[in-house]
């Protein structure tokens, strides 16, 4: 099978399509944004049945949004099944279905229903199924296609994951385990798996909370220490700022929704949602008490983005620590290398923005380093004037 359909060409979609192109399969773009279609030196249309009917597989990688109560949102991927349902009417040959798009368990086995009634087609006889859950970090999506830790594949049932097996194997460039199992245990697996790892992180932050207390503690010593430790392991436990982006925040409040579906105690989730708030008002309290010291109102804040390597603002930590200092006052001036024009989408002119670094230290009361970019690590800094949230600056 090498002719693939991928539908959704965002953030994780378009590198995806574009790393399988190279990689040499024949791939097809789809989208309704025009632009997206644009955007790329793959094949690319809006006609889903098109796409269906050219390639012998198609992966469907859109968004699915939280909804307010928590739970993930399948509006696009719903209409992405209609129409790969449509399309398989009229095609008489078998045809491989990819979902990797963040869903909740049980959705896979719906989504499957309803390309059966609209198609009038038989999954395992007329087209396969599997949920391919995405471990795609912003910033490194590439990277993590080419050198996943593992590969995880939910099986509607053998011959689907034999068909899609050899495909992995031809993507990857290290020999990463796969893993295959059935669709509920893949869509489970991966809620449970960011709901580990911010546990983690929000652990490394209680690690930094604690020692903002104790005289002569060094968070990172400390994590180093217990980095040693086969139980724990360093990884994800460096305290710093909360975390944010489009994955793990929205991945606790799924499971806590999930979690009511189950009437099980929503109080883990629950917690880490509280505690990774916390974290903002903690590094706010930091700033006003060394601005009080200071006697000044001018605060430089050094990166905007939810971490290092993308122009991504949502829950941003850094624009959720802006706006609080916004509202106590202080006058703000803001860098990031990538995530200015998203910045601007969400401050306005709330604060200022600059492009020379170095000069607008020299001119700040305090700086306040939220992303350790290289260019940040090697400006010079004034004595006593600097908040490093990840203690980088030597």
């Amino acid at each position: 099978m090498k002719t693939i359909s991928v539908f959704g060409l965002g953030k994780l979609g378009k590198p995806l399509a574009e790393f399988m192109s190279l990689k040499g399969f024949d791939v097809i773009g789809v989208d309704v944004d025009i632009n997206k279609l644009s955007d790329t030196e793959i094949k690319t249309t809006n006609d889903s049945e098109y796409a269906v009917k050219n390639t012998d597989v198609s992966i469907i990688f859109v968004n699915t949004p939280n909804l307010k109560e928590g739970a993930f949102n399948l509006v696009y991927v719903n209409e992405v099944a209609d129409n790969i349902g449509k399309a398989l009417k009229n095609k008489s040959s078998y045809h491989l279905i990819v979902l990797r798009s963040t869903v909740l368990p049980g959705s896979t086995e719906r989504i499957i229903i309803r390309i059966e009634s609209i198609s009038g087609k038989k999954c395992g006889k007329d087209f396969g199924m599997i949920h391919h859950p995405e471990f795609l970090a912003l910033g490194t999506e590439t990277e993590n296609i080419r050198n996943p830790e593992y590969i995880l594949i939910g099986e509607y049932d053998k011959n689907s994951g034999n068909l899609y097996e050899p495909i992995c194997k031809s993507i990857m460039e290290n020999n990463a385990p796969i893993i295959r199992t059935n669709l509920i245990n893949a869509e489970l697996a991966k809620l449970m798996a960011n709901n580990y790892i911010t546990m983690k992180m929000n652990f490394a932050n209680f690690i930094g909370e604690i020692c903002d207390k104790i005289p002569n503690t060094n968070p990172d010593i400390i994590s180093d220490i217990l980095g040693h430790d086969s139980r724990i392991g360093r990884k994800f436990l460096t305290a710093g700022l909360s975390y944010g982006g489009t994955c793990f925040p929205r991945d606790n409040e799924a499971l806590s929704y999930y979690l009511k579906q189950l009437e099980i105690d929503t109080k883990f989730p629950d917690v880490l949602i509280e505690m990774n708030d916390r974290q903002i008002d903690r590094i706010v309290a930091k700033i006003t008490e060394r601005m009080k010291d200071i006697r000044g109102n001018k605060i430089l804040v050094l990166g905007t983005a939810f971490k290092i390597g993308t122009d991504v603002v949502v829950e941003s930590a850094s624009i959720k620590i802006i706006k609080k200092l916004f509202c106590n006052g202080f006058n703000i001036t803001v860098h990031d290398p990538l995530a200015i024009d998203n910045t601007k989408e969400l401050l306005g002119n709330s604060v200022s923005y600059i492009k020379k670094v170095q000069k607008g230290i020299k001119s700040a009361d305090l700086t306040v380093l939220t992303i350790p970019y290289d260019e940040y690590l090697k400006m010079k800094y004034k004595k006593n004037r600097l908040i490093d949230c990840w203690r980088m600056v030597k």
